[in-house]
């Protein structure tokens, strides 16, 4: 049987570039992630890689642990890109504020350092954050 490579997506958001560009240089596979982040299909991450699917916005703090990110961060890159099916819940928090793309690609731990060191947890959201991203679910 013969394996099809999907397409990237003409719309593909920066957040999924990222998500597939840093699993990739942390060296996990997609099945690592999925597995981590509770998701049962092994193909999921690559849709959302490819920009063909959204990731669920209750599974970005996992994601950002896996990805050792700053959850908020994350949380905030996904509401943004997600805003119009979020009915404005980012412009209402947090105003024309740009999202933190540049807090992902500096993230907490540099690749070079995550793939030599163990890893410190990343920082945790509060409770508040943790019940926003849950009630968006």
């Amino acid at each position: 049987m013969r394996t099809r490579i999907l397409d990237i997506a003409k719309d593909r958001t920066k957040l999924q570039k990222w998500i597939g560009d840093r699993r990739r240089a942390l060296n996990l596979t997609q099945q690592d992630v999925v597995g981590y982040i509770g998701i049962t299909d092994p193909g999921f991450l690559s849709l959302v890689e490819g920009g063909h699917k959204s990731l669920p916005l209750h599974r970005v703090p996992k994601l950002a642990e896996v990805l050792i990110v700053d959850p908020l961060d994350l949380v905030k890159c996904a509401l943004y890109e997600e805003d119009k099916k979020a009915h404005g819940i980012y412009r209402t928090i947090w105003g024309n504020a740009a999202p933190p793309y540049e807090a992902l690609k500096n993230a907490i731990i540099p690749v070079e350092e995550a793939k030599t060191k163990e890893l410190p947890s990343p920082k945790r959201m509060d409770e508040r954050d943790l019940q926003l991203v849950r009630s968006l679910a």
